[in-house]
């Protein structure tokens, strides 16, 4: 099978990609998924209006929708936390590294996944179900198997553009996102190929 996705939207699917991965080194406390739901948020906006599908905000919530869980328990964790990355301060940037990388692999994987559904199924597809399928779809394929790839492509090149809004940092990052997206069009056909059966079947499309 090959894949569905059109290739001119992969290195901005990229870009958005690391975008997000970048959101784990926020220095600001509690702020790291949000901006993560923000910066997908605005890749699906992005998206689903080159297939003429203009999503409302309460739409776009249903495709990356909040996570469960209150915020006091999600700030007891991190308080409880800060001590010990004081004291493991190297411990914590490797997780923190491994981290953003599961979130560069995590967000690529929503973002191709969009673009499949956008350039397959006519009108674009309802976001809940959309946003059921895609979540049963990396279920079952994972998104661990390209963080390797994912690593390769961002080492040594992986630092915060100096600019003020979301567009201006994804085109700062364009060039990275071409060079990971080659990559992974390279040597990850057969996983997205893969991702792009099972969601598809998931959302009653023939292939």
């Amino acid at each position: 099978m090959t894949t569905v996705a059109p290739t001119c939207h992969a290195a901005d699917i990229a870009a958005f990609s690391i975008a997000s991965g970048l959101c784990t080194f926020s220095p600001i406390p509690f702020t790291e998924s949000a901006m993560r739901r923000a910066v997908e948020r605005r890749m699906a906006r992005v998206i689903a209006s080159r297939y003429g599908a203009l999503l409302s905000p309460e739409q776009l919530s249903q495709i990356v929708p909040d996570p469960h869980g209150s915020l006091f328990g999600s700030a007891a964790r991190v308080a409880l936390f800060i001590p010990l990355r004081r004291l493991f301060r190297r411990i914590f940037k490797l997780l923190a590294w491994n981290a953003a990388i599961d979130n560069v692999s995590r967000t690529y994987h929503l973002g191709y996944l969009l673009a499949v559904a956008g350039a397959r199924v006519h009108p674009f597809p309802d976001p809940l179900r959309l946003h059921e399928a895609i979540t049963t779809t990396t279920s079952q394929i994972g998104v661990h198997p390209i963080r390797e790839l994912v690593r390769r492509a961002l080492r040594g090149g992986y630092d915060m553009p100096n600019s003020e809004t979301s567009d201006d940092v994804v085109e700062a990052l364009r060039p990275l996102g071409e060079s990971l997206a080659t990559i992974l069009r390279t040597y990850a056909n057969k996983h997205f190929a893969h991702a792009e059966a099972v969601l598809l079947r998931e959302l009653g499309v023939a292939t």
